[in-house]
Order: C-alpha cells, then structure tokens, then sequence
C-alpha cells in the first residue's frame, strides 16, 4: 500500500510531467533545439551524455550520492541478510569473520548459491516439522537443528558430536535416537528440549536490524521504480544492487524463522551410568574392523616384539629436516605446470565430489562439530525442486541485467561488455534448469511418461557444468566492475533526485 501511495504521488509530480516548449529565439531551449518530443525521448532512452536536465541543477545528485545509496545496500544484501551455520565449538573469532567474509564474497560473486542454501534450509526445516508433528517442535526448531544447534555431550563435558535433526525428532518424539548402532532412551540423557523463544534467545539477530535490512533494500527497490517511473536515468551501478535487493528479498523470505549469528549449541547430556565413557562404551564400524585387521596381522606375521621403552629424559628429539631451496622450487614448477597433465583432468570428477560432499551433504556424520555449509534435512525429490527454483530466480538476477541493454556506455567496448555478460549469467541458469528437468526426467522416469528426453551421458553434462561455472563468475565480476566503472561518465538525468526523496528519512 505504502508503495502505491509514494508511486502515485511521483506520478502527479512536476518531473513526470513534459517540459513547456519555448519558442522564443532566445530561449536556451530553443537555441540547442530542444523540444517536449525530443527531451521526453532523452529522458527515456538516457542516450546523451553532453546535455544536462535543467530542472535538476538545484536538486541534484553527486557520485557519492549513489555510492553511498549503492554500496549500503550491498552490505545489507551480503553481509547484514546472512544467517551462517554454528561455527566450530573451537573456532576462533577471527575465523568466524574469516568464514563470513567468504560467504560475502559467494553472495557478490554467485547470489544464487545463496539462495539455493536458504531454500534448502527453508524445505528442510518445514520437512522436519511434517516428519515429527506436535510434540512442540517448530520450523525454528528444525532451522536450528540443521545448522548444528544441538550437541552430543559427555558429564564431564567432552563434546560427542552434532545432534542433526534425526536424533533431535526421534528424541522428541519416540523418546530415543539411535547413536554409532546403539539405541539410546531418553533416560540415559539430560536434555530439556528449547522452547521457541528460547532458541531465538541465542540469535544475535533482532527484529531492528530485519527492518533496517528489510527497509534499506525496499527503499532501494521504491526509488529504482520512481526514477524509471519519472523517466530518470538509473546507473548501471544502481541497476546490479537492484538485482541483489530483489534476491535478498527472496533470501530474507526464506531464512525468517532461522535464528541469525547463533554461536552456543545446546547440550545433550550423556549419562555415564555404565562405568565407562560412553565414547568407549559405544564403538564405531571404524574401530571394530581396525582391531579385527590388527589380530589378523598378528596371526599372519607372528608374535610382535614388545617395543623398547625409553625414559622421557633420555630420549633424542625428533630432527625436522627442512626441504632445500631446489626442493621447493621444484615443487612449485610441479604445482604450477600440474594442470597440464592428463592426470590433473582425470581427477576432476573426484575432486568436484569431494567438493560437493564437503558443502552440500545430505548426512551428519557421527563425531563432527559443525555442519557442512549446505547441509540441509531434504530428501532428493526436494533436491530438484529447489534447484529448479534457484535457477529460475537465477534467470530473473540475470534478466534485471539484461533490462541494461540499451543503457548508455561511456565506450562501444563496454556496451558490448555488458550485453554479453548479462547474457551470459542469464542463458547458465537457464542451462541448469534444463538440466535439473532432464535429471528429475531420468530420477523419475517411471512415473513421468509425459517428458521424452533420452539419455544424456552424465559424463557430458558434469563438464558442461565445470565449464560453465569458472565462465559465468567471469561474467560477474565484469559486471561489478563495469558498474562501478561507469560512474565515471553520467548521462545528465542521472544526477537528477526525485523530488519527494528528502522528505524521508533513509540511508
């Protein structure tokens, strides 16, 4: 309603109104013969770069105007909107802004993983509501439980590992969870489980700083649409953070109900009533078949002799031989020459799984203290729905580019620049949506007759995709940079502000 209102009171202003034609020999306008036609299409089209908008050389606006403007919604939009997972019970403050910074970075770089991480997390707590129904348990809850808010203890408060979200609705619900093959009761724990507002107690996130972030890229959005409305120029700078605000919108949507900055687990309590630690009671596959191998050596090679034991203050200290300088430098030349070996490109595949398994596992590992940072509680059915939704938000980031076609350039080179790469971060994600329809075709295939897409060798469509990617983040950072290069030469009606804009209070 607010925006109908700002919108409709734009339309009435003087600015969206033509200019008076004056005649008269001596008019300036006449003089550089300009008429209502030809400065309503200036207006639109925004083409020249000499002329000035004489209505705004008394409310104008300066570089650092836009800057200013540009660059705070950036932040907003990258830095202020995130909602990491728990950090490592032992990570240091430095690393969470180190982890953060990286995570800023993907978000200027490739918003839509961003955005496929929120949705994933989005789908996976709203699917733990519906596997474990009542008992309490909310999507806060299930947000919590996916980014590693909940931790496998001993009394003595050596931490076990994660409590993912399966342990946590079992427990809740069944009142036992099954831990390294052991079935545990809900009387061999403490554990009392968080009401909802006591786990939006550990977010460091509060309800201003959703509004100043929710506000600033809104505001954004309103005079984008006001100076395309009043028929002003909009920067190439202020077109790429409308794009971010449009996705940081959707990102916000999705991670509403997860808590933001939550660094303390909450603990889970292992009785130790047995005598035992419970991390010697309860032996893992791992352990069990290292001893099975160790007895095996042992009846194969014979008795071992007992080692020699040395008293501590007797024995030589281990000598660390550091690699000669020729070493190194042959082993650089090695690392530098490594990607033109055949092998380097025989282990891509593996590489780029151990990638994926490190960032997007569907599973929790037994003895880990953090969560990957993908990680979410969805099954693969989900999978492709979010990665079809991903890429179509990816083609609306890629379009809002695009709607800077006909922009004016300071250079031919950089018009063709932006064409191109705006092209380009659109066609990928239309790319990989027809690529999540074929997989989802293939994944599906007895139930989905109405697709007949044959087969496609998995082997092609894993390089077109590493392809693809090293390409399209090319693309994006000749965006960003083109956006902020051409500040340096504005068409006249850029330095133009709405009229109504001081009226309010904003950033």
């Amino acid at each position: 309603m607010l925006l109908l209102i700002i919108l409709y009171c734009a339309q009435g202003s003087s600015w969206a109104t033509p200019l008076v034609q004056d005649t008269s020999t001596g008019s300036p306008l006449y003089s550089q013969g300009i008429t209502n036609t030809t400065h309503a299409a200036f207006l639109v089209s925004g083409r020249s770069r000499s002329a000035r908008n004489p209505l705004c050389v008394e409310n104008e606006r300066t570089i650092w105007d836009i800057l200013w403007s540009c660059l705070s919604t950036m932040f907003a939009c990258t830095w202020a909107s995130l909602h990491p997972n728990l950090p490592h019970p032992d990570a240091s403050q430095w690393k969470t802004y180190r982890t953060r910074a990286h995570l800023m970075f993907w978000a200027l770089i490739a918003p839509e993983l961003i955005v496929l991480w929120a949705a994933r997390q989005m789908y996976g707590a709203r699917e733990f509501v519906k596997d474990f129904p009542g008992f309490g348990l909310t999507v806060s809850h299930g947000h919590y439980a996916q980014m590693g808010g909940f931790m496998l203890m001993e009394e003595n408060g050596k931490r076990l590992g994660i409590a993912g979200p399966t342990i946590i609705g079992n427990l809740a619900t069944e009142g036992s969870f099954m831990y390294n093959d052991r079935d545990i009761t809900k009387d061999e724990v403490v554990f009392i489980m968080p009401t909802e507002r006591e786990i939006w107690d550990r977010s460091k996130g509060d309800g201003l700083t959703k509004a100043l972030v929710v506000g600033q890229t809104t505001w954004f959005l309103i005079q984008c649409l006001a100076r395309w409305q009043q028929h002003l120029v909009v920067t190439e700078l202020e077109l790429v953070t409308a794009a971010f605000a449009v996705l940081n919108a959707v990102i916000y949507f999705m991670w509403w109900n997860k808590p933001q900055d939550a660094t303390t687990a909450v603990p889970i309590i292992l009785k130790l009533n047995q005598g035992a630690p419970a991390h010697a009671r309860i032996k893992t596959d791992a352990t069990l078949t290292n001893m099975m191998h160790s007895d095996n050596e042992k009846m194969l090679n014979g008795p071992v002799q007992s080692p020699i034991v040395v008293k501590e203050k007797y024995m030589i200290p281990p000598v660390t031989l550091r690699p000669s300088r020729q070493s190194r430098v042959l082993k650089r030349l090695k690392q530098l020459f490594l990607p033109l070996t055949i092998s380097f490109w025989m282990s891509v595949p593996q590489r780029i799984r151990q990638f994926r398994n490190r960032f997007g596992s569907f599973v929790i590992e037994e003895g880990t203290f953090e969560v990957t940072v993908f990680y979410s509680y969805i099954g693969t059915l989900a999978h492709f729905t979010i990665l079809t939704l991903s890429s179509i938000l990816g083609i609306i980031f890629g379009a809002i580019h695009i709607a800077g076609w006909h922009f004016e350039f300071p250079t031919p080179h950089e018009r063709f620049l932006w064409r191109l790469c705006s092209t380009i971060i659109t066609a990928i994600p239309i790319a990989l949506l027809g690529r999540s329809v074929l997989r989802y075709q293939a994944f599906n295939a007895d139930r989905r007759h109405w697709f007949d897409g044959g087969e496609i060798p998995a082997l092609v469509v894993f390089w077109l995709v590493i392809i693809l990617m090293p390409l399209y983040v090319i693309a994006r950072v000749v965006l960003l940079t083109e956006a902020f290069v051409s500040l340096r030469s504005l068409p006249g009606t850029s330095t133009c502000k709405i009229n109504w804009v001081d009226y309010f209070p904003h950033i």
